[in-house]
């Protein structure tokens, strides 16, 4: 299900010119998940979120593959389940989402290296899978 699309085209571009090639610590991981503009259901493990000052909200998430996803939405917590409870990082869940873009994570906090990320929009959250094993 990986795909280039023009914007993962302008974003290894864009990568490049910033960590030229001759720079050997810079391994960038993971793929692109999905067609841009394109809706998909996927598995997901929440990673964890972050508010901005701007009024929205970041969460991140990956899939069984460690491919990274990452989704802008106007909730700080994500609530589902028979319970209702907010997701806690490591919880499993599935839904539907729509592919917005694919990008490149150079932010230099919390990883080691830059990886690649599918941004998702539109996301349906459909049911709670529980807690991951790893």
């Amino acid at each position: 299900m990986a795909y280039k699309s023009q914007s993962s085209q302008q974003a290894l571009v864009d990568f490049e010119l910033k960590f030229p090639q001759d720079d050997t610590s810079m391994i960038l991981e993971g793929n692109w998940v999905g067609q841009e503009k394109t809706r998909y259901d996927f598995v997901l493990k929440y990673l964890g979120g972050n508010s901005t000052t701007r009024g929205y909200n970041v969460h991140s998430f990956k899939d069984r593959n460690s491919n990274r996803f990452l989704a802008f939405l106007d909730c700080e917590e994500i609530y589902i389940g028979p319970d209702c409870a907010p997701f806690d990082v490591g919880d499993c869940f599935s839904c539907k989402a729509t592919v917005n873009r694919h990008g490149i994570n150079t932010y230099k906090y919390g990883t080691r290296n830059p990886f690649k990320e599918t941004v998702l929009n539109r996301i349906k959250f459909k049911s709670w899978l529980g807690p991951s094993d790893g």
